[in-house]
């Protein structure tokens, strides 16, 4: 009996001592740097962007197929082609402007591994 009564106070402060324990400051998000977003529609989209919006039309480094809308010097909308069989979400990725991207913590390799399983499933 003593001993359940001690087990039980040991895993009791553990759990009080974990939670009590701050997790590290994660830099701050200062914007946001661009908007992914996929159309089924070009030419009505880069109708949208560049007549509606004003946005200027550059090409996209990352990927041949896809376009950029540029907002201003350091923001974009991204316009990638429908990938095939896609559901209708159209959102790719939001992409933020952080003071340090190395401080945004340890889980950032575990992001990326599914984010290029991601870009694996669409072809890139």
């Amino acid at each position: 009996m003593r001993s359940r009564f001690t087990f039980a106070v040991v895993v009791a402060a553990l759990t009080f001592a974990a939670a009590g324990q701050a997790a590290p400051p994660r830099p701050a998000i200062t914007g946001i740097s661009h908007l992914a977003v996929y159309t089924s529609d070009a030419a009505a989209t880069d109708t949208y962007y560049r007549t509606v919006v004003g946005a200027a039309k550059l090409p996209d480094p990352e990927n041949p197929q896809g376009v950029r809308y540029a907002l201003s010097a350091t923001q974009y909308i991204e316009v990638l082609p429908l990938p095939a069989g896609a559901s209708v979400e159209r959102l790719d990725h939001t992409a933020w402007i952080t003071a340090s991207a190395e401080g945004c913590g340890s889980t950032w390799p575990r992001r990326a591994g599914r984010l290029r399983r991601r870009w694996k499933r669409c072809g890139w």
